[in-house]
């Protein structure tokens, strides 16, 4: 080998090993769905903080945020970009909490079996799988179809929602098995049945007897006939004795 060769080789790796390793982004943290810029720039001014950078990733999930994308959103709310101090790119993750199907089986059954009406028990929640929500994620309600109205056991599926910074962040569905009694299959209200009507009009309330022309349960409209006058409505069943007239 030359002295020439030997010198260039020597120079190529001084060169190598004095180049910077490139950095690794930084890497923060949010909690809610979407992202704040005091979450990615710790000594933001108080007034600064709150100003929101978009949605955050998915649960559990990251992404880059650059730091040109900031200052747009900085400028869109109305404030200074000249005042941030970030680097090129932050990489954002979701934090996140992870339940097992036996978790989220047991934390959304006391809910489903609350959503039931007076004769219907229910008899087993199966979820297939677990869910990745985030921290501050609560259980918003449940949305199961009506059961037919025959007696004895019935398999359906229910959907499960939660939210987040008042946002639905999941909609999980799981398996539903009931058991329908007499009382269950059985209509709130039945076809020819008395009941009291309500009115609201201008901040009064009026009451009146009046008799379901059809069956329904609570939250149904059904047409109804007012006994003094023999006038037909349309009311919304509260319970199973009391309509409310809805607005002609």
């Amino acid at each position: 080998m030359t002295p020439r060769i030997r010198a260039l080789r020597l120079l190529i790796a001084l060169t190598c090993a004095t180049l910077p390793a490139s950095a690794k982004p930084k890497e923060v943290e949010v909690q809610g769905s979407h992202i704040e810029l005091g979450e990615v720039w710790q000594e933001a001014p108080e007034d600064y903080r709150e100003i929101d950078l978009g949605r955050a990733p998915p649960p559990g999930a990251s992404r880059l945020l650059s730091r040109a994308a900031v200052l747009r959103q900085v400028k869109a709310a109305g404030f200074d970009p000249e005042r941030v101090k970030l680097p090129n790119s932050i990489r954002v993750r979701s934090a996140a909490k992870k339940l097992t199907s036996e978790e989220l089986e047991q934390l959304i059954t006391p809910t489903i079996a609350g959503a039931l009406k007076s004769g219907i028990e229910l008899k087993k929640v199966n979820a297939s799988r677990g869910v990745t929500l985030p921290p501050d994620a609560t259980l918003a309600g449940v949305e199961m179809p009506k059961p037919p109205k025959r007696r004895g056991a019935f398999r359906t599926s229910a959907i499960v929602k939660w939210v987040s910074d008042s946002e639905t962040v999941a909609r999980v569905s799981v398996s539903v098995t009931l058991y329908i009694s007499e009382r269950g299959a059985s209509a709130d209200v039945e076809k020819g049945a008395n009941i009291s009507l309500v009115v609201e009009r201008k901040g009064a309330r009026i009451t009146a007897r009046g008799q379901a022309l059809t069956s329904g349960d609570e939250g149904d409209v059904i047409q109804v006939r007012v006994l003094k006058t023999n006038k037909v409505l349309r009311a919304r069943i509260e319970s199973e004795h009391v309509a409310k007239v809805e607005e002609s």
